[in-house]
């Protein structure tokens, strides 16, 4: 009985160290420059959720260093957004630098449009610091299929003011460190 016992209790820790295991299956066309469209599915096995981590096209870089002290600050990096911009051809587009559009403030919400000039097929993991003087960093690395082209890509940070933090005033905004784009908020 004692043998049965310890061999049930031996199989259901087993069982339970396996349940916690997380499957995440990716479908991916192998050539979707083919008429015929192949896939290959790729299994990727977690021992937790808590350590699926997978970035899928444009996207915020979640929980980084630099985004968990903008809550210090007060605010929250919740939503980018991708769109191309008007200035996508022509040799304009390969002299032409990253700038800041337009800062949008309102009592709940900061939000920064701006273009970014890079790889036609890049997408953008981004970030975003606050140092203490009050300038807002806007970071922003490209990657992805590197194609031979030179595009303009419009890219918005939405920061959510936190209501029960004091928020730190910011007084400006920059792009990936560059002193060249440095613009004032209004």
């Amino acid at each position: 009985m004692k043998n049965l016992l310890l061999f049930f209790l031996i199989l259901s820790s087993g069982l339970a160290t396996y349940a916690q295991h997380d499957t995440v299956f990716i479908r991916a066309a192998q050539n979707p420059f083919s008429d015929n469209l192949n896939y290959s599915t790729d299994t990727l096995l977690f021992d937790s959720q808590l350590n699926r981590h997978i970035l899928i096209g444009t996207c915020i870089i979640p929980a980084s260093a630099n985004n968990m002290s903008l809550l210090n600050f007060g605010y929250r990096f919740v939503e980018v957004q991708k769109s191309e911009c008007s200035k996508n051809s022509g040799e304009e587009v390969y002299r032409a630098k990253d700038h800041i559009n337009s800062i949008e403030v309102s009592d709940s919400t900061l939000s920064i449009d701006f273009n970014v000039y890079d790889n036609c097929c890049y997408d953008f993991l981004c970030d975003a610091s606050i140092d203490s003087s009050g300038v807002l960093n806007l970071h922003y690395q490209g990657y992805g299929t590197f194609c031979s082209c030179h595009c303009c890509f419009g890219l918005k940070f939405i920061f959510r003011k936190e209501i029960d933090k004091e928020n730190f005033k910011i007084k400006a905004v920059l792009l990936n460190d560059d002193s060249k784009t440095l613009k004032q908020l209004p």
